[in-house]
């Protein structure tokens, strides 16, 4: 259930079970983790996607049972938006689940990329991008009828931003002949509908946290106790799927992704991570409130 109370007595189930390592992802795990950590100090928490919070929502100190690892979500859209319009669409959409910060920052970087390969084409003019929160992570119908309104009116592809919303997304696309852009994980054998999936390296991040907690001795070592990291295109922990069945690029090529993830890294790429102002763009933007 997607309530408090279900998070909370989730997290307890597991501790009354026996559980000594914790993890948990997401936003929807803060406020539960917030007030445990310093209940059960010998309990080890490791919270991918989010912070402590107090029931106010604003974020607490992390006890040293505790670590976090978040995403430059930014980088992930980046890639996502680039790779697009090098493979020539042109009228794009982003449907956001809850505007969380993780899910701003997809939207923002996904622009920003839009936005770069459009002016290093010299194609800005010609470019738009419509964008809405949902407020929900889960199909509506409210969902469905936007993405079939955007497919009808020229809409090429929607970045699914959230959850189970592409579940909303998918059925215009078919009905349109649209492509979806994928979250979080690779998405593409959901339906052969999905481009690519902007993909947040959360295994590879938690077999970094778990292989230094148990080299420590089954704890945080100094460098995660009560500490948040940022993991991003350095820790190779932001890309797109590049196995044979997920690559469905047709025009932009593995050399060109390999060249653009190569100069993320090298800080030749900067993504901005401000994400309370919308992004300056050249390309048409077109905000819906929700």
């Amino acid at each position: 259930g997607d309530t408090k109370a279900c998070y909370d007595d989730t997290v307890m189930h597991a501790i009354q079970n026996g559980a000594r390592l914790i993890v948990s992802n997401g936003s929807h795990f803060e406020q539960t983790i917030g007030e445990l950590q310093t209940q059960y100090p010998d309990i080890h928490f490791l919270m991918i996607s989010g912070i402590p919070r107090d029931e106010s929502n604003a974020p607490l100190p992390l006890s040293p049972n505790v670590h976090s690892i978040t995403f430059h979500q930014e980088q992930a859209g980046y890639l996502a938006g680039y790779m697009t319009v090098l493979d020539g669409y042109t009228r794009f959409g982003f449907i956001g689940g809850e505007q969380l910060p993780s899910v701003t920052r997809y939207c923002y970087g996904y622009l920003q990329g839009i936005n770069d390969a459009a002016a290093s084409l010299g194609i800005t003019k010609e470019v738009s991008v419509n964008c809405w929160y949902s407020g929900t992570f889960n199909p509506s119908e409210q969902i469905e009828a936007m993405a079939d309104e955007w497919y009808d009116s020229g809409t090429q592809i929607i970045f699914s931003c959230g959850g189970s919303i592409y579940e909303s997304i998918l059925p215009p696309a078919e009905k349109h002949d649209g492509m979806l852009i994928g979250v979080d994980v690779d998405q593409s054998d959901l339906s052969p509908r999905f481009l690519t999936s902007a993909i947040d390296g959360i295994q590879r991040a938690i077999i970094i946290a778990l292989d230094n907690y148990y080299a420590a001795g089954n704890q945080w070592d100094s460098t995660q106790a009560g500490q948040i990291l940022n993991y991003g295109a350095k820790q190779k922990c932001v890309e797109l799927p590049i196995s044979n069945e997920a690559w469905r690029f047709s025009k932009a090529s593995l050399n060109d992704y390999d060249n653009l993830l190569r100069r993320m890294r090298n800080d030749e790429i900067i993504v901005s991570e401000d994400i309370n102002t919308h992004p300056k763009t050249a390309i048409t933007v077109n905000w819906t409130e929700e």
